[in-house]
């Protein structure tokens, strides 16, 4: 198959000789001209009138040796022309009152004051007097023919048409050229860079500062006084929303959805907002202040549900009948903490779900993992990683697979998933690979991912038509991370999805 260097050249010199041969036709047709002193025209047939009256010896020539010798072309040729391509085929002409030293072709004519009267004549009468044609309808005479020598626009027309076609043609092989150099290299792919650190940093201060932890917490007392954290309900909620308030330009623009999730739980006044996956609509508002008020020395946490109006008050959150806000809490620290068995219970039902075929023991690694994340988008990634494995290959055999370390004094937990058997084979920058296409399984993990953990793929990739293990960053905390490199075969055994999440140090 001829390949498109040689495809450009085929055309390119086609055209060129095309073009030539063209040209060359046009030049070399044949006209007649008179060799007399005074001839300053050339016929485009022997039998034009004006030829025949001529005195001198007739000669037949080609077009380009005429205009050589300065000769233009004939009016009666010209006349006689336009007739021969008008619908009514009769000879008529028009020659004005005031002016009856020219003739004019068309009624129209603006030099023919139609107003002053005008005579319709024969063209041979017209001849036999010596009229001169009107330059206004000589003019248009030539636009109706195509200019002043058809074959030479057209040749010009030819010309235009394969110097655009060439260019075309160009931008198409330079195209190709840049995008088969771009292929030539796997390094050119550069992973995003979302760093994770804030999201980890704002969620730990729920276990590890005082303001926001016994939000999630019950007050202790202090080791000084023997008392409670707090004065009172106030003072508790002044200290948390002083931290809040200094986090808020940090977290919202890059999470916004955890952040409405924080903000509808713990500053909606009035309440009634919704948050979470089950739609609650209370949290630390006005209600909670009322029955502090009422209880001093109670802790909100043990603030029965009845006291919430009955409006925004649930019966039950995920089947599960609640009593007290207690029970509200705890699914808020469910929505930004994996802990005890909560990321393999949701794995493990996630699954099942999407009829994906798992190990129950090989899961277990899951277990007693601590993660503090947005754990309902979390959830999500999951959904569509087993989603997208039910899809695709002949079996839905995975293997999951946990891994926790330390980056430079960064702790992190790797979590694999692992499509057994599973091969892409897709070109390294077809966009579904690259996460361009926005509608693809890639896209839709990056774009929940950012800001919450790095994501990567391992799998079998087409570099230059030829199968490569590679793997693939999309998203990294560290800047220095490569984008593609290549893998062992033994380490490719399907298509994995790699999800690291990170716990910075205070």
């Amino acid at each position: 198959m001829m390949n498109l260097k040689k495809l450009f050249l085929f055309f390119y010199f086609s055209f060129l000789a095309f073009t030539a041969s063209t040209l060359a036709e046009d030049s070399n047709d044949t006209v007649y001209i008179v060799t007399g002193t005074y001839a300053r025209t050339y016929h485009k047939t022997p039998q034009c009138l004006i030829l025949k009256h001529c005195e001198g010896h007739i000669m037949a020539v080609t077009s380009a040796e005429a205009k050589k010798r300065g000769r233009k072309i004939c009016q009666v040729c010209i006349h006689k022309l336009v007739v021969s391509t008008r619908k009514n085929k009769d000879s008529t002409v028009y020659v004005g009152k005031n002016n009856t030293k020219l003739y004019h072709e068309y009624l129209d004519c603006n030099d023919l004051n139609s107003e002053d009267g005008y005579t319709g004549i024969l063209f041979d009468e017209a001849e036999e007097k010596n009229l001169s044609l009107c330059k206004r309808c000589e003019e248009a005479a030539l636009v109706l023919r195509g200019g002043t020598d058809h074959r030479d626009n057209h040749a010009m027309y030819l010309v235009s048409f394969a110097f655009i076609l060439l260019l075309l043609i160009l931008f198409i092989y330079y195209n190709h050229i840049n995008k088969k150099k771009k292929q030539i290299d796997i390094s050119d792919f550069k992973p995003e860079v979302a760093d994770t650190r804030i999201i980890s940093l704002f969620l730990q201060q729920f276990a590890k500062r005082d303001a926001l932890k016994y939000t999630t917490h019950s007050w202790d007392l202090s080791m000084e006084t023997g008392k409670k954290m707090f004065q009172d309900y106030d003072d508790f909620r002044n200290q948390y929303c002083e931290v809040l308030s200094q986090w808020k330009q940090k977290v919202s623009p890059l999470c916004p959805l955890l952040w409405q999730l924080v903000n509808n739980f713990m500053i909606d006044e009035e309440g009634g907002h919704e948050w979470s996956r089950h739609n609650i609509r209370i949290g630390y508002n006005k209600y909670v202040r009322e029955w502090m008020i009422k209880h001093p020395d109670e802790q909100p946490q043990n603030m029965p549900l009845s006291e919430f109006p009955d409006k925004i008050r649930p019966k039950t959150i995920g089947k599960k009948s609640v009593v007290s806000f207690l029970d509200v809490v705890n699914v808020f620290k469910k929505c930004i903490q994996f802990r005890d068995d909560s990321l393999y219970s949701s794995i493990k039902s996630i699954l099942k779900e999407k009829n994906v075929s798992y190990s129950a023991e090989n899961l277990k690694c899951l277990k007693t993992l601590t993660i503090f994340t947005d754990t309902e988008i979390v959830k999500d990634v999951f959904g569509i990683i087993a989603g997208n494995i039910s899809q695709h290959g002949e079996t839905s055999e995975i293997e999951m697979s946990c891994n926790n370390g330390d980056k430079d004094g960064v702790e992190y937990v790797e979590i694999g998933i692992l499509h057994i058997g599973s091969f892409s084979n897709k070109d390294i920058f077809d966009k579904k690979i690259t996460g361009e296409d926005v509608d693809g399984a890639i896209a839709s993990i990056k774009n929940r991912l950012r800001y919450l953990a790095d994501f990567a793929v391992e799998s079998m990739f087409s570099v230059k038509g030829k199968a490569t293990p590679l793997h693939i960053n999309y998203l990294v905390s560290n800047p220095s991370e490569k984008g593609m490199y290549t893998i062992s075969e033994e380490q490719c055994r399907g298509f994995k999805y790699i999800l690291t999440f990170y716990t910075y140090n205070q």
